[in-house]
């Protein structure tokens, strides 16, 4: 336990509670927890839990060991309650055949099913980004009615018409209005023009979020990792106009994207703007990618009232309902 503890908490972390453990009259390290006057017999050292509770602390989990608070919580019995697995209901942000995915939309659905998913709510690229076969109108109307039809079937899992809508250079989205009317849940995302100076790319994003169509901002710094650097942009302003908007940020779980960070999730949820848990996923296998999402869920501290992913279908809709009411620009008739 000595050792399993010492070896997956942060530096910064070790260094806050070798201090409390000299506080408290103990020295620690990968073998034990020991008295200063007793180097010799350890104290506590068999588990993780012992230590932690030799130290007046609550057991911290692994992924919130980087000394950003989580001591002083352990210590008033306040950790939160991270957010599991088990805790998923559905997925907002996928691919299928109909654009760049490698699976249909029935085997997209067949695997959401089995990852034991209540809801499912498809989002095929919009028409502009023509690398990725990008749905037109008549393309997404026939998503929406082939939708409509298996829903009818009752299969145990409800699917929902989403769309991974394009933010244009000029702050505008990729459907005219009443093609956006049709989306049950819209992801935007910026997949162009990356060369843009940060107040440009900011002004863009947040004129998006204004339009009250997005409800959720898809993997917002456009980084992939060890591939493309994330372009500039002003995260707090992106993050104020979210709130002000209602709209959610995206924590993408695709390895090559992992965005927003643990840390920006981290201040997102300290300023009550929502967040939802995507895979990105471009094939049926990929959908295991939530798994990755929910780890950085739980680095950010967060728990279940802080993601939309942990909600009821009939939750989920009034959510919208009420995000879309809520808009303090109100630009959306």
């Amino acid at each position: 336990g000595a050792a399993l503890l010492y070896f997956t908490g942060s530096k910064e972390h070790n260094i806050a509670l070798r201090e409390r453990a000299l506080k408290a009259g103990f020295t620690i390290n990968e073998y034990g927890l020991y008295p200063l006057a007793n180097k010799n017999k350890p104290a506590a050292g068999r588990t993780e839990t012992e230590i932690y509770r030799k130290l007046g602390l609550d057991y911290i989990p692994p992924e919130l060991r980087e000394n950003r608070g989580e001591i002083q919580q352990a210590a008033l019995g306040k950790l939160p309650q991270l957010v599991e697995f088990s805790d998923i209901r559905g997925d907002f942000h996928n691919h299928t055949t109909l654009s760049d995915g490698s699976n249909s939309l029935e085997e997209m659905i067949a695997g959401a099913k089995s990852q034991g998913w209540e809801w499912f709510i498809s989002a095929d690229h919009s028409q502009s980004l023509k690398v990725a076969r990008g749905l037109n109108l008549e393309q997404l109307l026939a998503k929406k009615a082939e939708i409509k039809n298996y829903n009818k079937k009752k299969n145990g899992i409800t699917v929902l018409l989403g769309s991974e809508v394009d933010i244009l250079a000029n702050g505008s989205l990729d459907y005219e209005e009443k093609t956006l009317r049709e989306i049950d849940f819209l992801v935007a995302s910026v997949h162009t023009a990356f060369k843009q100076d940060e107040e440009t790319m900011t002004h863009r994003i947040t004129s998006a979020i204004k339009t009250g169509y997005v409800d959720i901002l898809g993997h917002l710094s456009g980084r992939l990792l060890n591939r493309r650097d994330p372009y500039p942009y002003n995260f707090a302003q992106v993050q104020k106009t979210a709130q002000e908007c209602g709209v959610a940020l995206e924590i993408n779980g695709q390895p090559q994207r992992m965005d927003i960070t643990d840390v920006q999730a981290k201040s997102c949820a300290e300023s009550e703007v929502c967040l939802a848990l995507s895979t990105d996923a471009h094939s049926v296998s990929q959908l295991d990618y939530m798994r990755a999402a929910v780890l950085t869920a739980r680095r950010a501290g967060l728990s279940k009232k802080h993601l939309l992913n942990c909600l009821s279908l009939p939750e989920l809709t009034l959510w919208k309902k009420n995000r879309m009411a809520n808009n303090m620009y109100n630009t959306r008739g």
